[in-house]
């Protein structure tokens, strides 16, 4: 019974120390803009490719086979940073960061279920 009875405490502690308070963020949330979808032939494998990001940069992305993509670079613009959230596999994505202009735009790069395609998502948000 006391074994019980610690379990079921222990699991009460963690409940209150998980769900502590929630504060509201210091910024306002961030508000995107449609994104801009492309779906364009897909590289040819063992080639790299450089995509626009809209203003924050471009992404080089590399095919290595017919259903993995890999991020070579992301060259951010003056005042960008970029964040590699997802480096390789079907699905690659980067993050772009402006602090001076509280902007952030996301680039996506998928290739299809066939790899005949490779699908673009490049969605600008600001706060």
């Amino acid at each position: 019974m006391s074994r019980r009875l610690g379990v079921v405490l222990a699991a009460i502690g963690l409940c209150v120390v998980t769900a502590g308070p929630t504060f509201a963020g210091t910024h306002p949330p961030l508000v995107c803009n449609a994104p801009s979808v492309q779906q364009l032939g897909a590289p040819a494998i063992g080639t790299q490719t450089s995509y626009p990001a809209a203003s924050a940069g471009s992404v080089v992305v590399q095919r290595i086979d017919t259903g993995t993509l890999q991020v070579v670079a992301a060259n951010p613009n003056g005042g960008w940073t970029d964040q590699i959230t997802t480096g390789s596999g079907p699905r690659d994505k980067v993050k772009f960061l402006n602090a001076a202009g509280k902007q952030v735009t996301r680039f996506a790069a998928a290739l299809n279920k066939k790899g005949t395609q490779i699908h673009l998502r490049v969605t600008e948000c600001h706060h």
